[in-house]
């Protein structure tokens, strides 16, 4: 039963520890608003109409901001490396890179922390860069406003930094923030364009852009998604690992149950005689749970002190495949500690109260 009560206790804890960690994934701020954007794939399709394609999107009213880009923050993100120059002395770094248009911060929410988003009234914007905050802090970048970088096939092309954004999440959460810089897109056709719509207004979008779709590309096939709904698919192996878990930790409680079930019956036969002198003398059936149950806690209290330091080693070595991931936290341990007690003081009383309704004349010939 012990041996039973610690799988419980273990199983009980994995399963607190994964909802828990998947919950905080699903609920964790990106850097950005992922709501209500709509993603079209492959809109290279669209070749020379790219621009004329955006202008009739963008005058639906209810559309909010659409832009296009090569890659796209939680689909496909393109690493680069970029270099700087300090004292003639190069450093280079991956970095994570979204060549695009002027909406694309728009588009996303991302915050704006220093200087301006790019802005096609600036003419030399075509030569600047929007970086994140790791970008400033790997790249030893202290006065980004004033500084330049360079990528590593345009040396001679000094790449004036114009503003920083909040960091934000380029992929999934089992990642860390990469440094990430935003560029405009001079000469590569876009692979995504996301289109920003108003609340509540999904279906609408979808059925517009679809048929102004079909009057530039006739019998071309509209690639879409919705952004969130791709988000939530990244996390499908913990989701299922979850609900495995959880099937595992029910018939573990399940079985831990029949086993104290039956050895509630086992102790509570080998006793009826005493519950039955207990009763004579006037024993209530609360003093007689008492005693009963006394011997059942001390079981699932050493299980409990068997397995939470089992299950902390466990998890804890689970939760470092997660750049962002829960704190293994008391509560959590408390918590699986609580409800392995109550599976038993359920379980026993039941047996007890059977017990304590027997005629104390019967529990007295009891054999």
């Amino acid at each position: 039963v012990t041996i039973q009560n610690i799988i419980s206790v273990l199983l009980i804890i994995t399963t607190i520890v994964i909802y828990s960690q998947l919950d905080f994934m699903k609920n964790k701020s990106l850097g950005f608003n992922s709501d209500n954007i709509l993603v079209i794939q492959r809109p290279n399709r669209l070749r020379t109409n790219v621009q004329a394609f955006k202008d009739i999107i963008n005058k639906n009213p209810d559309i909010i901001s659409s832009t296009y880009s090569y890659g796209a923050p939680q689909m496909l993100v393109e690493t680069m490396v970029y270099y700087t120059k300090e004292n003639n002395v190069e450093e280079s770094y991956s970095v994570a890179r979204f060549p695009t248009d002027f909406d694309f911060i728009d588009t996303y929410g991302l915050n704006l922390v220093k200087g301006r988003k790019l802005d096609k009234e600036f003419s030399t914007d075509s030569a600047a860069v929007v970086v994140n905050e790791t970008a400033l802090r790997v790249m030893g970048l202290n006065n980004p406003l004033e500084q330049e970088i360079y990528y590593s096939y345009e040396k001679d092309l000094p790449l004036k930094i114009v503003g920083v954004v909040e960091d934000f999440h380029t992929g999934p959460l089992q990642s860390p923030i990469r440094p990430t810089l935003v560029i405009i897109n001079r000469d590569r056709p876009p692979m995504y364009y996301m289109i920003k719509y108003k609340a509540g207004k999904t279906k609408e979008t979808i059925e517009f852009v679809k048929e102004k779709w079909n009057e530039f590309l006739p019998g071309e096939v509209l690639d879409y998604n919705i952004l969130n709904d791709h988000i939530k698919t990244q996390y499908k192996s913990e989701d299922q690992a979850g609900k495995l878990i959880l099937v595992f930790a029910l018939l573990s409680i399940l079985i831990a149950s029949l086993g104290l079930f039956g050895m509630a019956s086992y102790i509570a036969n080998s006793k009826v005689k005493e519950v039955g002198i207990r009763k004579v003398l006037g024993a209530t059936i609360n003093g007689i749970f008492r005693v009963m149950i006394k011997e059942f806690f001390k079981w699932v209290l050493l299980a409990n002190v068997i397995a939470w330091p089992i299950g902390y080693f466990v998890m804890n070595n689970w939760l470092q495949n997660y750049a962002f991931k829960i704190n293994l936290r008391i509560h959590i341990f408390i918590m699986a500690g609580i409800i392995s007690f109550v599976i038993t003081f359920i379980t026993v009383a039941y047996k007890v109260l059977k017990l304590s309704m027997i005629n104390p004349t019967k529990c007295l010939r009891y054999e």
